[in-house]
């Protein structure tokens, strides 16, 4: 009896059946790895930031230390992955002649500092919040977007995405795990 009273329990909580979002999402994650299925983690926005400098600079150079954040919100802060420098004889920090004003100018592959559609940026944006790393600093913009922010996988979306993941190798479904694995891994 107590056995039964056991294996009932186990096979209640290892169901999928009446999961919601609000289910923890390691119990979901460790039932759907059975299926060798992980979940969607989201990824962080990236963009090219184009800084402006001030010609009355005194160095070729200018290096931009990841500690520097740059934000058109306030809210989600985008930076360099490393430190960048940017130079004059290398031509990464050309000269722009802007209507009589004179800037140098270069453009930093950054990342946002937060996942999911609340990193997302647009092109064009001016960068009204940012770390002051150096006194010729004058301003930035978003001069292009590498790739926009996603959200984590919701609990319901990923056990949706189990039926199209498990499948029969056929010229209409997508290629399934088995498929996969063997492509992959053919010595299995």
């Amino acid at each position: 009896f107590p056995v039964t009273k056991g294996a009932t329990k186990y096979f209640k909580d290892n169901t999928l059946l009446g999961a919601t979002d609000e289910t923890p999402q390691d119990v979901v994650d460790s039932i759907m790895s059975n299926f060798f299925l992980t979940r969607k983690q989201g990824t962080k926005a990236s963009a090219g930031i184009q800084v402006r400098f001030s010609a009355a600079m005194p160095s070729n150079s200018i290096t931009i230390p990841t500690s520097a954040t740059f934000s058109a919100d306030n809210q989600t802060k985008f930076s360099v992955a490393t430190a960048t420098t940017l130079s004059i004889l290398d031509g990464t920090l050309p000269l722009y002649v802007d209507g009589g004003n004179s800037y140098y100018f270069g453009t930093l592959n950054t990342v946002a500092d937060s996942v999911g559609d609340v990193s997302n940026i647009s092109a064009g944006q001016e960068i009204l919040y940012f770390t002051n790393f150096d006194p010729y600093f004058v301003g930035a913009s978003v001069s292009y977007v590498s790739s926009s922010g996603t959200e984590v996988e919701t609990n319901t979306d990923f056990i949706s995405r189990a039926g199209t993941s498990i499948s029969t190798r056929n010229l209409i479904n997508t290629p399934s795990i088995d498929t996969i694995l063997f492509q992959e891994f053919p010595i299995i």
